[in-house]
Order: structure tokens, then sequence, then C-alpha cells
């Protein structure tokens, strides 16, 4: 079925340079990522595992070398962070050291050109195993956003005696045309449950597309049967949609601007509380557990306060501390699926409701940059992904241009 997604199987076959990747294709698992119709995320992370590698990875090194990459490194390295995690860099320079990684490359100068290259990335290394353990995670919120945002339009069905098989409509481009039905569509962006900040720069649907799709998953037990992973064996929580959570996942989709039959019918139900047990977990220990896919009790814990694309931002900024914390995990997720994102926000309150911002002057001293950045040739760290463009051909995040490719890592710029 992938090689009728043209998008995706182009991406696909960039990677194939890194025959180390692909030992973990698992073909059993695409019939479930094409079926939650975001092919463009699906682009957009196998462009991010071509560019890491690519552009990162194997930086200034003689291109002929990445046939060389053999399967034992490339998963010694994934999910690894090197910038973020000094266990990662230790660990890095011991393999590098005992010859366990890059076996097959010998040349001194090229092992201490890929080593330098590997330590500075700031970001968590991804792979074909990776993208489908993140696919798992991004997989619920897409269903979530099916069952209770998404009306589908009726298709046509293509003869296959005749034509070829017609790619399904994604779920990003139905949502698109819900869209500003109800206009005026404010320029905000969520920055805690409920509360908005403003942005100067015309929000666009995939930007509020990935804002939903953050909603969606930070409440994804509340919202579905898809229960986290246990922190400890045996202290689970129990996962089922109640009305309030739909209606709050419906209030904000039409905050950020979209409106159909589904919101609306959302909306209108009983508000009633439901008792919920989340176990109350020790949070010692996520920072060194998660580096992605399906969160376990404690991580999704955390990420219901933090998982905000402001929060998110800031935390990528100047970071500090011994391992990558959750939310810095979530950017790098954000980012490998919709691409890396700076913006400024109204920075003269925290937080208000839509409500509020409608009787408020309109912000004028800020701006969401979103970039598409080349390949580049001379930088191991920098934005891997395409960005807010966000995947090529799509619509971008806000109404500005893209700007030129930087070596900096995407952060939150504040106002003055």
């Amino acid at each position: 079925m992938v090689f009728h997604r043209d998008e995706i199987w182009s991406a696909m076959r960039q990677v194939a340079v890194f025959p180390g990747l692909w030992h973990d294709i698992k073909l059993g698992n695409w019939a479930k990522h094409l079926a939650a119709h975001i092919d463009g995320q699906i682009t957009t992370y196998w462009r991010h595992i071509y560019r890491v590698w690519n552009d990162v990875v194997f930086n200034g090194v003689d291109p002929s070398l990445r046939q060389c990459l053999d399967a034992s490194s490339a998963r010694s390295l994934q999910f690894m962070a090197p910038a973020w995690s000094e266990k990662d860099q230790q660990a890095i320079r011991e393999k590098m050291k005992n010859g366990t990684l890059f076996c097959n490359i010998s040349s001194e100068e090229d092992r201490s050109k890929l080593l330098r290259n590997i330590l500075a990335f700031e970001g968590v290394i991804p792979s074909v195993l990776t993208f489908h353990e993140n696919m798992r995670y991004l997989t619920v919120g897409a269903k979530i956003l099916e069952r209770y945002i998404e009306v589908k339009r009726p298709t046509e069905k293509a003869k296959p005696s005749i034509a070829p098989l017609k790619t399904p409509e994604s779920l990003v481009s139905n949502l698109t045309q819900d869209w500003g039905q109800q206009p005026p569509v404010l320029n905000v962006v969520e920055c805690s449950e409920g509360r908005y900040q403003s942005i100067d720069t015309g929000l666009q649907p995939l930007g509020a597309f990935a804002q939903l799709m953050l909603a969606a998953l930070r409440s994804f037990p509340l919202l579905s049967s898809e229960t986290p992973l246990q922190d400890v064996k045996g202290i689970g929580m129990n996962a089922f949609a109640d009305a309030k959570s739909r209606i709050r996942l419906c209030k904000m989709a039409s905050s950020v601007g979209f409106w159909n039959k589904k919101i609306e019918k959302g909306l209108a139900l009983p508000d009633q509380d439901v008792p919920r047990e989340i176990p109350d977990m020790i949070m010692l220990q996520t920072e060194q557990v998660w580096r992605g896919g399906l969160p376990t009790i404690s991580v999704f814990s955390e990420l219901r306060t933090k998982s905000f694309l402001p929060t998110l931002a800031s935390t990528a900024k100047g970071v500090k501390g011994k391992e990558p914390t959750a939310a810095l995990i979530q950017f790098d997720f954000v980012c490998a699926f919709f691409g890396p994102f700076a913006f400024n926000v109204d920075q003269s309150h925290a937080g208000l409701s839509i409500e509020e911002l409608r009787n408020r002057p309109i912000f004028n001293d800020s701006a969401i940059v979103l970039d598409d950045p080349e390949p580049m040739t001379d930088a191991p760290g920098l934005d891997v992904t395409p960005s807010m463009d966000w995947a090529v051909g799509e619509v971008s995040f806000t109404n500005e241009p893209p700007i030129t490719a930087t070596n900096q890592t995407p952060m939150l710029k504040l106002s003055s």
C-alpha cells in the first residue's frame, strides 16, 4: 500500500542510502499507520530521519560511507539524545572508543567527525524503529480526532481495472475544509488548558491541527480506550471517553478555528464530572525512561500540564540538566512530525479564554516563524525537519513566507 503513496515512498527512498536503518522496517505495521490518514506527518518524519543521518551524523564525511552504516550502530544510537544527555554522551564515546559503533568505518579522521557530529546533535536520534514507536503514539491522537472532530467527505472510488489506487483524503485535509467556517479566527496559541495567548501572524489550518493533536494526546486515556504504559507492573489506569473531556476537546477545536456538526454536537453534551483515578506516580525516573513512543502514566501526567507549544518551545531554549525532560522529548516529537517552530507570544498576560481574547486589542508585536531548512553541509546541530511549511506541499502554520535555514534549535522568541 505504501508504494501508492508517492510522497511517503519518495521520502522513504531517500533513507535507502543508509542500509543499517532498514532492519526494523516492520511491514506489518504499515496498514495501521496508513489507516490513521496522516500521510503528511509520516512523510515529514521520514524526511526527518534522512536529514538527521545525512546532514548531521554524516556531515562532512565521505558520502559513500553512508552505505557502511550497520544495523548494530543504528540500533545503538536510536532514541539517544546526545546533546541533552550526559549518560548518552558517555555511552557513545565508549562505544566509539571500543569500536562497537561504525565498525565498518576504520578511518580515524572519519570516526572523529562522526563522533563530533553525533555529540553535538540537539534532539532524539531517529530511526525506522523510532518512527514505528512514535506513530503508535501519534495514531492514538489521530483516531481521537477522527472519531470526535473530523467529518469525512464522500470520495470517488477509482476502478482498479482502469485506474491506479486513489489515495484517501487525509485527516488534515478534511479538517482544513472545516477551518474558518465561523470567522473571525483568532491568531492564538494554547498555552495552558483552555487558555490562549495572541500571536501577530495569521494562524493557518495546519498550525491549528498541530495544537488540536496535542490536545487529543494530552487527554488520550480520557478520550479513548488506549491506556498509558505502566510505570510499575500492576499499577495502571482505566481508559474510557467521557463527555466532559469530549466537550473540552470540541471547545479547543472551535477556539483554533474548526467548526462542523461533530464539534457542535460535542459542545452540546451534558457537562458531567466522571470519577477518574490516575495513579499518583513518582516522577523521579521519567527523564531517564521516556524517549518516545506511548508514554507511561507518570509521563502522561507530566505532559498534561506541559504539552503546549509555548511550553515545549521554551523548554528547548537553553536546555540544562543531565537528562532530557518529558517536555523536551515531546518538543522533539512535534518537530519530527510537524517541523521545527519558533514564535513570539503576547507576554502581557499568562493566558486568557477565547471569550476574553475577543474583547482585547489585536496583538501586533510578535511572530511565529516556521521555516523549511534545506539540507545543511556545515553544521552538526540544526533544525532537521521540513517545517511548517510542515511538509513540502502542505500549507504553512502561518501566512508568513518561509525564512532561510539556520543552525539554531527552534525556540520561543519572547516579545519585548
